[in-house]
């Protein structure tokens, strides 16, 4: 029998089927960075000057908000990953995903 991946399990549980092991789940705004990692959560950050930055500086962050969100779904063994970045343009948040 081969070993499903947490995305599979994830799937399954959407379809209404009920994964081998530990329910699927992932951060549903709580928001744990704080105290896992000391980190501020991307979605209380303020970003009212993102459009002043340089590009390298705007990659930066998302590489940092990418950075928290995969830690913290690692940490905690969540099954998908919820993404919040602190800005909501869908360019930004496209970029993010890659």
């Amino acid at each position: 029998m081969s070993v499903l991946t947490p995305k599979q399990k994830f799937i399954m549980a959407l379809e209404g089927k009920q994964p081998p092991g530990l329910v699927p789940h992932f951060e549903l705004r709580m928001f744990l960075t704080m105290e896992a990692f000391g980190k501020v959560h991307p979605e209380h950050r303020n970003y009212f000057q993102w459009e002043q930055m340089q590009e390298k500086e705007r990659q930066l962050h998302r590489l940092e908000m990418a950075r928290i969100n995969i830690d913290t779904a690692r940490r905690f063994d969540h099954s998908a990953i919820f993404l919040t970045t602190g800005i909501w343009q869908p360019q930004e948040v496209r970029k993010l995903g890659n």
